[in-house]
């Protein structure tokens, strides 16, 4: 398990829910010490012999050892890591091994979970993979293996003896394939059940002198491009073939981009041979940077390359990693040269799909090439026309966006919330609104996922934010509460809670008036990873808002976990309310329970007088929706606050 400077638990693996007996769900959030009142003073690499209190109950003898994981990020406290196991006829000094064998082995080691993805990776594997341990969570290890049978690994671990030997490549981050002897092993506990695995490389070059480092470099083996390292042509058709015939099995889509750079002719013409080389190594280089563990980038020939994308999701997803290739492609090859003298260079790039273009790799390339010879210089192309038509559209979209975000050309309404019984405004919703010069209104539902899949959320968020935080101040209305959506997203992001910090300290915003909209997903879904998020926006003074709430699974105890000022009932639940008179019973138990838990909760979508009466019967505490009133500019608003109740009681009608 691991946890945070302060001792709570952030992280508990499968192995520690089978120890203890609890889900791990039930243990994140809670102090360590409940469990373990040993860990409090344990010095680092220490093994203690302990007891530790089963879910059923009963105490039983463990073993301890303590690992402290410092953190990139200069102002984030470090992780503790607390390995534990039951204690059995294996002694103190085998678990002190154990630890110090996995840090300093010269062997590549990698340990997965049940679900096959790693949870950790040795100091010896990075250094080979050229991978970090923290980019290699949750990726599938046989992705990282190409080569002779490594797709039968998973098979026979589990329906065999539990162990798997191969000669096979390990493809490293910066393209190379180096050879390995890999060695995998099924995990089993006492009752001899699985809960995981253990997987063993050994460099097979290591040890042939001084050449070694020389090879892995420069590649010289077949399979590769002499100028750039990347795979050439044989080995990009190779792992082309084994990546279609391993989507087959698993009922995957395969994405296959072929990329054509143009205006190499004219450079070599003005600047000579040399400064092609130089474009040719950094097209390599870009190419390659953003792309998975998994991913395949070759440079086929003169000027073309090709990426290759297993486990692809839906098919926008290839037009969105084309578009973030043409942006690394657009930026200058020759930095501070004047704009007149910079290379011409341009790409085109040509998608297809397998399976829904295409039903074997051959066809799959014909495909490709065709695409990739309509596109337009520095455009992407998609061969099925309906999802080319699609892209092209979000590529319209996406270039309206970046304009729109460079001039801070976004408008910000706001949404007010009253108080049930006297039509008081106590909040307002902050909501973007968009109106292109050429696209004319946009609406969020089409822009807002656009902003995401460009990748500009976080700096898109983070604007808004200290928009919201300077019309606070502006107005200095004491009791109102403005409120701002958050996304996963957001919260995910290394800086997120610094740059929060830092737009209060500049505005001058008061952080107890500020509320943020999280959605009732991100309780269920991320639950480790954004509750340390969570309670630190809460010690700042921000308030937290369920959104949407009763459109998941979200129990008492997840609410009872985090730091919730309070919820917002999904829409849904209001809107049924005309039809359905039963409707009454699931919104009653809603607000029974965040009651219960001394949350007050806020009706959403509210548009009608009757479903306005129907609300406070229910006991809402606040109302909102466009009977009340909709989202309007932050003028429009103070006036409409300033002027009293926005809809008193005696303007009901059915």
């Amino acid at each position: 398990m691991a946890t945070d400077a302060a001792g709570t638990i952030r992280f508990c693996n499968q192995a520690g829910e089978r120890l203890f007996g609890w889900r791990r769900r039930e243990a994140i959030g809670h102090a360590v010490t409940d469990s373990l009142p040993a860990f409090q003073d344990l010095p680092e690499g220490v093994v203690v012999e302990t007891s530790a209190p089963h879910a059923k109950g009963a105490r039983f003898p463990v073993e301890l050892v303590l690992a402290r994981v410092p953190l990139a990020e200069e102002n984030l406290s470090p992780f503790k890591i607390a390995v534990v196991r039951a204690a059995s006829e294996r002694g103190v000094e085998d678990i002190r091994l154990d630890v110090v064998l996995f840090e300093t082995v010269h062997d590549g080691v990698i340990v997965c979970e049940a679900d096959r993805r790693v949870m950790a990776a040795n100091p010896a594997f990075e250094t080979m993979s050229g991978w970090s341990n923290d980019a290699l969570q949750g990726v599938e290890p046989r992705l990282l293996l190409g080569g002779g049978d490594s797709g039968d690994m998973w098979r026979v671990l589990d329906e065999e003896d539990g162990r798997w030997r191969q000669d096979t490549w390990l493809r490293r981050r910066d393209g190379d394939d180096i050879p390995v002897h890999v060695t995998a092993v099924v995990l089993r506990d006492e009752e001899r059940r699985s809960y995981g695995y253990l997987v063993l490389l050994n460099d097979r070059l290591a040890g042939e002198g001084a050449g070694e480092d020389h090879a892995r470099r420069h590649p010289s083996r077949a399979g590769y491009d002499s100028l750039t390292g990347l795979p050439n042509h044989m080995l990009f058709l190779d792992r082309l073939a084994q990546t279609v015939w391993e989507a087959t099995r698993s009922g995957q889509r395969v994405g296959l981009v072929s990329v054509a750079i143009d205006g190499l002719a004219a450079i070599e013409a003005t600047r000579g041979a040399e400064a092609v080389v130089r474009v040719i190594r950094e097209v390599a280089e870009r190419l390659t940077l953003g792309m998975r563990p998994y991913d395949t980038v070759a440079r086929l020939k003169d000027n073309r390359f090709a990426l290759v994308m297993p486990n692809l999701g839906v098919p926008h997803n290839a037009g969105i990693v084309g578009q973030r290739v043409l942006k690394a492609l657009a930026r200058p090859f020759f930095p501070g040269e004047e704009a007149e003298s910079e290379m011409p260079v341009r790409a085109r790039l040509g998608i297809a799909l397998y399976p829904d273009d295409a039903p074997d790799t051959d066809s799959l390339l014909c495909e490709a090439e065709e695409a990739v010879s309509r596109a337009e210089e520095g455009g992407c192309c998609f061969y099925n026309s309906e999802l080319n038509a699609e892209a092209q559209d979000r590529i319209v979209l996406w270039h309206e966006l970046d304009a729109t975000i460079a001039r801070g050309k976004f408008h910000i309404y706001y949404q007010p919330s009253i108080e049930a019984h006297n039509g008081q405004v106590t909040a307002v919703e902050a909501l973007m609104r968009w109106k292109s010069v050429t696209l004319g209104t946009v609406l969020p539902s089409r822009f807002i996922p656009a902003i995401e899949e460009a990748g500009r959320m976080e700096d898109l968020g983070l604007w808004l934010v200290e928009e919201v935080c300077l019309q606070q101040v502006a107005w200095r209305l004491a009791a109102l509460r403005m409120s701002i959506n958050l996304s996963d997203r957001q919260m995910r992001h290394p800086r997120f809670l610094a740059a929060v910090r830092a737009i209060l300290a500049k505005t001058g915003a008061d952080p107890h008036r500020l509320e943020f909209e999280i959605s009732e997903d991100m309780l269920v879904h991320d639950t480790e990873s954004c509750v340390a998020t969570l309670w630190e926006l809460r010690e700042m003074g921000i308030g937290l808002v369920v959104d949407d709430f009763g459109s998941g699974v979200t129990s008492l105890h997840n609410l009872r976990r985090f730091p919730i000022r309070s919820v917002k009932v999904d829409s849904r639940y209001v809107r049924e309310l005309e039809q359905d008179a039963e409707a009454l019973a699931p919104l009653n138990a809603i607000v029974g329970m965040s009651h219960s838990l001394g949350l007050p909760v806020i009706a959403k979508g509210v548009e009608t007088g009757r479903e306005l009466e129907q609300v406070r019967a229910c006991r809402c505490d606040e109302a909102q929706g466009f009977l009340i009133c909709p989202p309007l500019p932050a003028e429009e608003i103070l006036r409409r606050v300033e002027a009293g109740p926005l809809f008193p009681l005696t303007s009901l009608s059915p």
